[in-house]
């Protein structure tokens, strides 16, 4: 319902009648956030924290606004640790930490440890299978990579199949695993439900990326305005980066979309201020981009070409 104005007011009365009562802080937290009042979150979150130390939710949040939002990187290691700590069985922060590890300090090793880690505890999380795909993916190992990432699709179809109405990162990620698999049937079962989701529902830029990506590889008319919409969709710059990484990593399994796709990344690592000047994130330091521009520059062919390894890893 949007009623923003209504919600901030509840959240705030609760803590008024109760004011050690942690969950108001965190869910107003939840809210500041998705407000791009980012500064205002964090404090939300911490006074979760000091009321309710023992909650994993708000450390685990805390540092996805760290990493998402305000780009400090080292404060999200520390939240997400902190998190693991106080629930060693929860695969988020392992996913999450990888993910920091793999594409912020371009450290695969450590970031393959972390996905891997996960794995240790549930051997089925399809997010991890498919970072950990596709880490095997850009270090050449074409074997390991489709193998996690059928699991990973395998476990998404299997989650997507149990709900009345799909998730939406689980319909998006899925959506993208079938077509860099080049899997048709899934592909186009998960190709209609996220339409019907982002008709009826609200839908993220991830999962508008990935009607997009169906799109370009049926090179159909409604690619054009589709592109227009994921653009549209696009509320900072943390999202603009998952979009170009969703088009890299498509290149990289679908050779036919290369040529497009570079045009589209180059499109977004130089987009113009009408674009961006709604954004309220910390932008993305050019130096976790280069490989991204030497796609667009023609120099890469995406996810996989050995010729990008020293500037998507420094480890």
């Amino acid at each position: 319902l949007e009623r923003f104005d209504e919600a901030e007011d509840a959240f705030r009365k609760a803590i008024e009648l109760d004011p050690k009562f942690a969950l108001p802080w965190y869910n107003l937290g939840i809210l500041l956030k998705d407000l791009e009042r980012f500064e205002e979150a964090e404090d939300a979150y911490r006074k979760a924290i000091e009321l309710d130390p023992k909650d994993t939710d708000p450390w685990y949040n805390l540092g996805h606004l760290f990493l998402r939002n305000l780009g400090r990187f080292g404060d999200a290691e520390n939240a997400y640790w902190k998190a693991i700590e106080l629930d060693p069985k929860d695969t988020n922060p392992w996913n999450t930490l990888g993910i920091l590890r793999r594409d912020f300090q371009k450290d695969r090793s450590r970031a393959r440890l972390c996905f891997e880690k996960g794995l240790e505890i549930d051997s089925n999380d399809p997010f991890l299978l498919m970072n950990l795909g596709w880490l095997f993916k850009a270090e050449g190992d074409a074997a390991k990579s489709e193998d996690r990432l059928r699991r990973s699709l395998e476990s998404f179809i299997e989650e997507i199949d149990q709900k009345k109405v799909p998730d939406d990162r689980e319909l998006a990620y899925a959506l993208d695993l079938a077509l860099q698999l080049k899997d048709a049937e899934n592909a186009q079962k998960c190709f209609e439900l996220a339409s019907h989701r982002a008709s009826h529902f609200w839908a993220s830029s991830k999962l508008l990326g990935a009607l997009f990506c169906y799109h370009l590889v049926h090179q159909d008319a409604e690619k054009a305005e589709a592109w227009m919409g994921v653009k549209a969709s696009l509320k900072g710059f943390f999202e603009m980066f998952e979009q170009i990484q969703q088009l890299y990593n498509l290149a990289g399994f679908r050779p036919e979309v290369v040529e497009e796709a570079r045009n589209l990344v180059g499109e977004l690592l130089d987009a113009p201020p009408e674009l961006t000047e709604r954004f309220k994130d910390v932008p993305i330091a050019e130096e976790f981009l280069v490989a991204y521009r030497r796609f667009a520059e023609g120099k890469s062919r995406g996810l996989g070409d050995p010729g990008d390894l020293p500037y998507l890893f420094n480890k």
